[in-house]
């Protein structure tokens, strides 16, 4: 029988942690149960539970191993089926045309998004504008997250 190496240092993972969990101060401090788990192991990228103490995951599996985890202490939430991907942040913002400040618009594939040619742009348009403007770059007709506030 062929067992991959991802699937085999999870299980030993979950069996480690259950053995060692015994005191409260053990335990995890978040358990979330019955969910689907995104856990970016290629060969066992999906799991069922996941426990969490600090800001650490400290186990993925199934429900019942992880269950046995948890202490007197620890919160358990049952996901109903949902997912969970874990270390997931999405904070961003768009800010639209008709939005107070000037616009500098790159386009076409020629554009350095990434360089210089986007900060020379930017630095002939402090020049022009009045401190306090917000400048908002377009690149390819895609607002870009870069703003520049004129100081």
């Amino acid at each position: 029988m062929i067992v991959s190496l991802g699937w085999l240092a999870t299980a030993l993972t979950v069996a480690f942690a259950a053995e060692s969990a015994g005191p409260s101060q053990q335990a995890p401090d978040l358990v979330l149960l019955g969910g689907k788990v995104f856990t970016s192991d290629t060969a066992r990228p999906w799991a069922e539970a996941v426990a969490i103490r600090g800001d650490r995951i400290v186990a993925v599996g199934t429900t019942p191993d992880i269950r046995r985890l948890a202490g007197p202490s620890s919160r358990v939430i049952d996901v109903g089926g949902r997912v969970v991907v874990p270390g997931f942040n999405d904070a961003h913002d768009h800010i639209l045309a008709g939005s107070p400040g000037t616009n500098v618009s790159m386009g076409g594939p020629a554009v350095d998004a990434a360089g210089d040619q986007v900060l020379d742009s930017v630095r002939a348009v402090t020049g022009r504008v009045a401190r306090g403007t917000w400048i908002r770059v377009e690149i390819d007709d895609t607002w870009s997250a870069l703003r520049v506030k004129r100081t």
